[in-house]
């Protein structure tokens, strides 16, 4: 099981939670401008919470010789080796993100991403899934 990068959720929510004191403060002691900073405070915090929730949950992958699940917010998608026809790194605007296809003969399949690399670097994590899928991937034709 490879598990999301916990602390980095966290810190984020940290951070945003600066901004909402912040918003809070402007709130409190500049004149003209308590809408603009109880807007501020309450967008920020909102946002604070859902990265800390995102940070005491991490998301995990789980590979199984039946297939990969990924789980989010405590929500598990699993999706089979035969349904994937391959996993490749697509570039997306400083980062890179894994991809997969859809197996053409699997009925109704899906491409799609995955959320994040889990520590991996995208073309290990591409690799290590490609691994599976050959290994455990084997499709009746």
């Amino acid at each position: 099981m490879l598990k999301g990068a916990r602390v980095r959720w966290l810190a984020l929510s940290v951070a945003i939670a600066a901004f909402a004191c912040l918003g809070l403060l402007i709130a409190v002691t500049a004149s003209g401008s308590r809408v603009g900073g109880l807007l501020m405070a309450v967008g920020c915090g909102a946002l604070a919470i859902f990265l800390a929730a995102r940070g005491l949950a991490p998301e995990r992958l789980v590979l199984t010789p039946e297939g990969l699940t990924t789980i989010s917010f405590g929500r598990p998608t699993t999706r089979r080796w035969t349904d994937v026809e391959s996993f490749s790194v697509a570039p997306v605007r400083n980062n890179a993100i894994v991809t997969f296809e859809p197996d053409p003969r699997a009925a109704g399949g899906q491409g799609g991403f995955l959320p994040e690399t889990y520590g991996l670097k995208a073309d290990d994590l591409a690799a290590l899934l490609n691994e599976w899928k050959q290994r455990y991937g084997a499709s009746p034709r």
